[in-house]
C-alpha cells in the first residue's frame, strides 16, 4: 500500500465525517433515568429524520426508545448541537411530533450514549456534557479521557489549538474518528476540527507499537525514504518540498510526507514509534469555501506540522516540549512547505 493510495482515500473520510459512521452494538442497557441530562451530539447517519427537528425520543428503563418521527421535509431546518432528556425519559428536539413511530435500542457506555446500531435504520452517537448521576461522565466533554492501563490519553482540543498555534481565534471541537481501522486498529484516534473558521483539520492516532500500517509498515518507512530522496533532486531552490525524515536523539525516526493531494486540498502524514506505541497525525488543509467566505477570513496554522508532532511526542510521553536541538535531520531531509511559520 502506497501513501499516495491512503492519503487521497482518508482525506475524503475526514472530509466527509460523521456521514455514514457507526458505533458497535452490544453495550449492555442502562436504565432510562441514566439519560436524563444534557448530551451532544457527536455523530449521526446521513438520513434525516435521525436527529431532525420534531423528533420525540421517549426512553424505557428496558434498554429501547420509542422514536416519534414528524411529518413533511425535516431536512431543511438547523439543528441544536446539544440536547436535553427531560425527568420523564423524553428528548424532544424542538417541535413537535406527529407521523411515523418505531422502537430502537439505545445504550450507555461511560459518558456516550448511543442509539440504534449498525443494523438499525439510522443511528445517533451523543457525549454527556453535564454532571452524570453515574458519576462516570466528565464535567467538560472535551477534556482528554482519563488514561486507561496506563494509555497516554489523547490530547484536548485546547492542547491541539495551542500547539497548531492560529493567526486567529478558532474553536475546535474533538470527536471520535469514525473510520478508525484505516491505518491499523488504535487505540484511540480523534479528529480536531472546526465547523469554520480555518481549512485545518487534525487527526491524531495512538497504537500499539508496530501496529500503525500494519504489514505495510517497513515499506512505507522505505517509500518516504524514496520521497525524501526525489524531492531533493527535483526542487528548486527557493520552493522546499515537504518530505522529511527527522532522528530524535534517541534515534527513532519521524516521518513526514504528503499522504493527499487533490483540487479540494491536500493532507500530510507524520508518525513514528515511540516506546511502545506508534503515534500518527494526520493534517488536512481544504482549499474550499462556503459562499460568502474567502481564503482571507480563514485562520491560518503558523506551526510547522514537524513542530506540533514535536509538541505531541512530548505529550504521549510524559516530558517537557521537545528542543530543537534533540533531532537531527536525515541527510536527504527537507524542510516541509510550511517551514517558516514561527
Amino acid at each position: 500500500m502506497r501513501f499516495q493510495d491512503v492519503g487521497p482515500i482518508v482525506f475524503f473520510l475526514v472530509a466527509c465525517f460523521g456521514c455514514n459512521a457507526r458505533q458497535p452494538s452490544g453495550v449492555k442497557p442502562a436504565p432510562a433515568g441514566e439519560v436524563v441530562g444534557q448530551w451532544r451530539l457527536i455523530e449521526s447517519d446521513d438520513c434525516p429524520s435521525v436527529a431532525a427537528v420534531g423528533v420525540v425520543y421517549t426512553f424505557r428503563a428496558n434498554g429501547t426508545l420509542d422514536v416519534s418521527l414528524p411529518d413533511g421535509d425535516r431536512s431543511k431546518r438547523p439543528l441544536p448541537s446539544t440536547y436535553v432528556v427531560s425527568d420523564d425519559g423524553t428528548l424532544t428536539i424542538a417541535g413537535s411530533a406527529k407521523g411515523q413511530s418505531s422502537t430502537v435500542p439505545y445504550s450507555i457506555h461511560g459518558s456516550t450514549l448511543t442509539i440504534g446500531s449498525a443494523e438499525d435504520d439510522f443511528f445517533l452517537r451523543l457525549e454527556r456534557v453535564d454532571a452524570s448521576a453515574t458519576g462516570t461522565a466528565r464535567e467538560n466533554a472535551d477534556a482528554p479521557p482519563a488514561s486507561m492501563s496506563g494509555i497516554p490519553p489523547a490530547p484536548s482540543a485546547q492542547q491541539v489549538t495551542e500547539w497548531a498555534r492560529f493567526s486567529k481565534p478558532v474553536d475546535l471541537r474533538r470527536q471520535e474518528f469514525p473510520f478508525r481501522d484505516a491505518w491499523g486498529k488504535p487505540l484511540w484516534m480523534y479528529v480536531y476540527s472546526a465547523a469554520s473558521k480555518t481549512r485545518s483539520s487534525y487527526v491524531i492516532g495512538l497504537y500499539k507499537a508496530r501496529v500503525l500500517f500494519g504489514e505495510s509498515r517497513e515499506a512505507m518507512e522505505k517509500e518516504a525514504q524514496v520521497e525524501v530522496d526525489r524531492a531533493m533532486g527535483e526542487r528548486h531552490l527557493d520552493m522546499p518540498a515537504i518530505c522529511a525524515i527527522e532522528t530524535r536523539s534517541d534515534g527513532r525516526k519521524v516521518f513526514f510526507i504528503q499522504t493527499g493531494f487533490g483540487p479540494g486540498g491536500d493532507g500530510r502524514h507524520a508518525f513514528t514509534t515511540i516506546g511502545q506505541y506508534d503515534l500518527m497525525v494526520y493534517h488536512v488543509m481544504s482549499e474550499e469555501t462556503s459562499r460568502g467566505e474567502r481564503m482571507a477570513d480563514f485562520a491560518e496554522v503558523t506551526r510547522t506540522l514537524g513542530q506540533f508532532f514535536k509538541d505531541l511526542e512530548a505529550h504521549i510521553a510524559g516530558n517537557e516540549a521537545y528542543e530543537d536541538s534533540e533531532s537531527t535531520p536525515s541527510t536527504a531531509h527537507i524542510e516541509r512547505i510550511d517551514h517558516d511559520a514561527d
